[in-house]
């Protein structure tokens, strides 16, 4: 039975029912059946639509579970693809951050027009502003009076040269010989280039003191190009 029908049912029943109860015994018993029969009309109707409704929940797809679930999982791979990146991409830094490529990144040469030394101009200080090399070199070993900047530009020639082990050799004897002036030359450039020609010769220990001093002192004439230097590379030379 359709719910149209049961509905035409009651409606049929209520108005003949909503009267005055019949006087007579017998009447009175038929009018109590018709009652009955009313309320299982009503009963039924309200069974059916509660059983509608129950088989509508019932056969609804739990789909919301399984698509919170399913967003969840994916939300999980794409973090694990993510830090797996991102391992990859730091071990890649590591191994690839060396010393010498470190000195490649950040060397630039020095040039003679912020030299402290002497007013005049000397056959070294011409061969450098010349970029004439190993010019330098040999006019610093003909000469028997040398003096800091004499020193200092032959250091840098020998790195132009890539010839560090030489340049490390001549800017320690520099910077021991300004242990005990009184008035130190080429001291702030010296430890610089030093550093520096450690990096180039992939002694990333023996760099590292030189950038932390020159990293503690503003004043420092190299102060800011340390200061600008990558922190992850310096933290990966350290580690090596």
């Amino acid at each position: 039975m359709t719910p149209e029908t049961f509905q035409r049912l009651v409606d049929h029943l209520d108005e003949n029912l909503d009267r005055s109860l019949p006087e007579d015994e017998e009447t009175l018993k038929e009018w109590q059946i018709l009652h009955f029969a009313r309320v299982a009309i009503r009963y039924n109707a309200l069974s059916e639509q509660v059983g509608k409704v129950r088989a509508n929940f019932h056969a609804r797809p739990a789909a919301q579970p399984a698509v919170v679930r399913r967003l969840f999982n994916q939300s999980l791979k794409v973090a694990a693809v993510f830090i797996l990146l991102i391992g990859v991409a730091g071990m890649a830094k590591f191994l690839f951050t060396t010393p010498s490529g470190v000195y490649d990144q950040y060397y630039s040469p020095y040039e003679l027009g912020v030299s402290r030394g002497s007013q005049s101009e000397n056959g070294i200080e011409l061969a450098y502003q010349g970029k004439r090399w190993t010019s330098v070199i040999a006019d610093f070993n003909g000469i028997s009076s040398k003096t800091s900047e004499d020193q200092f530009l032959t250091a840098m020639a020998n790195m132009e040269l890539k010839k560090y082990n030489d340049a490390i050799v001549l800017f320690k004897s520099l910077m021991h010989s300004n242990a005990t002036a009184e008035e130190p030359l080429f001291q702030d450039e010296s430890e610089y280039y030093l550093a520096m020609s450690y990096l180039a010769t992939g002694q990333a220990g023996l760099a590292m003191p030189f950038f932390d001093k020159i990293k503690s002192d503003p004043h420092h004439l190299f102060y800011k190009r340390v200061k600008e230097m990558s922190a992850p590379d310096m933290l990966i030379l350290r580690a090596k």
